[in-house]
């Protein structure tokens, strides 16, 4: 058995669509190819449900094994021969490809084997590809306890543009961004690093504009935006 190869994945929206502008290119890859980590967060996607999962291996030709899904502690009935849309998110790229259920195994521990794709679809987000959003945030000065509420307006991977009935500092100014999204049906908080590139008074509104810039995010937390980004573009495709 092959073990996979680098990258481990993991507000209410009001509203959210894809910004169509050019920022992504797709190629169809061998999974095989692919720079995946065992442990990789894959994202199973049947009709409305959707459940987190995590790579264990595969078998080239042969299967995909992950772990069985799980809602709160739960493990989730899976039948076999159900089909799924699997997408997961490495660095800049997005994944998905197609694949159904093998066989649910048991012991000795519940895992799946999912039918291994002839090809996997590879789409290369840019570091400034947008995705309009309505996040409610809480903005807060680094070394202050200075906090304004922010609604988060569009967000990539490299920024953040967002409402505020206050201005919250000036360009230059560093602040931690704050807020939920949901990531195949769950709640993942973020804490973000930020400096404030730019603040203006909103036309005909008692609001004011705020951009920022992302600092250094994490692992978790970026893994975890790259995964929101696609799988809300994906859900307006």
């Amino acid at each position: 058995m092959n073990g996979p190869h680098s990258a481990v994945p993991q507000h209410d929206i009001a509203h959210a669509k894809a910004s169509a502008d050019g920022n992504t290119k797709q190629t169809l890859v061998n999974l095989s190819d692919n720079d995946w980590r065992i442990g990789q967060t894959l994202f199973l996607q049947h009709d409305s449900t959707r459940y987190l999962v995590k790579l264990i291996g595969f078998a080239e030709g042969k299967s995909v094994l992950v772990s069985s899904p799980a809602v709160d502690g739960k493990v989730q009935l899976v039948r076999e021969g159900q089909s799924f849309v699997v997408r997961t998110f490495a660095g800049k790229r997005a994944y998905a490809f197609t694949s159904s259920v093998q066989k649910a195994v048991h012991v000795p521990f519940p895992y799946l084997h999912l039918a291994y794709p002839k090809q996997v679809s590879c789409t290369v987000v840019r570091r400034g590809a947008r995705v309009e959003v309505e996040l409610v945030a809480a903005l807060t000065m680094v070394g202050a306890q200075h906090t304004v509420a922010l609604m988060v307006k569009d967000i990539s991977l490299g920024g953040a543009a967002g409402s505020a009935r206050i201005p919250a500092g000036v360009p230059g100014e560093a602040f931690r961004l704050k807020c939920k999204v949901k990531v195949a049906g769950e709640d993942i908080y973020l804490d973000l690093p930020v400096v404030l590139r730019s603040v203006h008074p909103e036309d005909g509104k008692e609001q004011f504009r705020h951009g920022f810039e992302f600092g250094v995010l994490d692992v978790r937390d970026k893994l975890a935006l790259g995964a929101f980004l696609h799988e809300t573009q994906s859900d307006l495709d």
